[in-house]
């Protein structure tokens, strides 16, 4: 956590192994290659990711969606494209 108490979902990462092959463990599963427990994330909010993260006092490691992972550069792709369409606006009305 930051010291602005703020969380950013903009460093997910997600984990590569076989959530399938992993044994239950906690509230998610344990990683056998790590000896972290993997929670599924998949399915959950980002105010849900972002309290399970500001929460813990440990690293949290999970399994995440691609929409989860790619929605700050589809943000950041967006921003992009209406600071031109603004800059190209104030062009044409000066």
């Amino acid at each position: 956590m930051n010291s602005t108490n703020q969380i950013s979902l903009k460093k997910l990462k997600r984990c590569h192994q076989n959530w399938d092959e992993m044994p239950a463990h906690g509230k998610g599963r344990l990683c056998q290659k790590c000896s972290h427990t993997i929670i599924d994330f998949r399915n959950k909010s980002d105010l849900e990711i972002a309290i399970a993260h500001s929460q813990s006092k440990e690293k949290v490691c999970g399994f995440y969606s691609n929409d989860q992972l790619n929605a700050h550069k589809n943000i950041k792709k967006e921003k992009k494209y209406l600071n031109g369409i603004l800059f190209a606006l104030v062009c044409l009305v000066y």
